[in-house]
């Protein structure tokens, strides 16, 4: 999935990675467990990197981290 992510397609994420854009992704897991991830450019190489598990971590505050 790409575009921007709502709350209820986050909430409803089937296994695997969706993408919200502007590298931020949400990673589900096949037990269901959910986090997110947001790629960035470190000495000229593109990481990704954690910002928590949902829903201790919402979608808003994903995107607030990743901007």
């Amino acid at each position: 999935m790409m575009g921007k992510l709502t709350d209820a397609a986050v909430r409803n994420a089937k296994p695997g990675r969706l993408q919200d854009g502007e590298g931020l992704s949400l990673l589900v897991k096949p037990n269901g467990s959910k986090f997110w991830a947001v790629r960035v450019m470190k000495d000229g190489k593109r990481v990704a990197m954690g910002l928590g598990g949902y829903p201790k971590v919402t979608l808003a505050k994903a995107r607030e981290d990743a901007a």
